[in-house]
């Protein structure tokens, strides 16, 4: 068995080399091999620093090396912005999802920008949901836009408007009676334009 070296145990004023440092990879050379600029200095060494094979270094990458044998090598990197030992949670204080995510449960306290977003067991909110895009409800697409809206499959529509004709009561009966029936199908058409219901008319001969 090879002996540890001593200079290990020395304390770090003692040592020529800091045993840990940090730092951020500034660029990555064409062997995968990285360049880093150390915490507290100003221009990045020239060095190639290697990687566990856990790791692969980025650019910006926050990480954390060690000495071994008069060079240091990159132990992985740092975050800021997940905690916890559970994998299927954490904290964020930015959330962007481009493609899927699976998550387990999801808190938002910030903001979460999502491509597309599927609930299968519920959700439940408790502020302001901002989508711009689509949301699937239980297998039916429900569409959202700024200031629009559409479910079951139809394109977001702005807010429909729906008139509502005011008579005096001198008015006959007959046409205050019209004026309700036409009032009714103008709401049926409002809510089917959004996806809410189907109208099915008969016809009476």
């Amino acid at each position: 068995m090879s002996e540890i070296p001593n200079e290990i145990f020395q304390p770090l004023e003692e040592q020529k080399q800091q045993v840990f440092r940090l730092g951020t990879v500034t660029n990555l050379f064409e062997n995968g091999t990285a360049q880093v600029i150390f915490d507290g200095e100003t221009e990045p060494s020239q060095k190639q620093y290697a990687f566990l094979s856990t790791y692969r270094p980025v650019v910006d990458d926050r990480v954390f090396l060690a000495a071994i044998g008069g060079t240091y090598v990159i132990l992985g990197a740092i975050s800021h912005e997940i905690s916890g030992d559970d994998p299927d949670e954490g904290n964020f204080t930015t959330l962007q999802v481009s493609e899927s995510a699976q998550i387990k449960d999801l808190t938002v306290s910030g903001s979460a920008t999502l491509q597309s977003l599927i609930v299968n067991n519920g959700a439940e909110i408790n502020s302001v949901f901002s989508v711009d895009g689509n949301i699937m409800f239980d297998g039916n697409k429900a569409s959202f836009g700024h200031d629009r809206i559409g479910f079951f499959g139809k394109s977001a529509i702005s807010k429909p408007t729906v008139k509502k004709t005011l008579r005096y009561a001198s008015v006959p009966l007959e046409t205050r009676v019209n004026d309700l029936s036409d009032w009714i199908d103008s709401v049926a058409q409002a809510l089917a334009n959004l996806g809410l219901m189907d109208i099915q008319y008969r016809y009476y001969y």
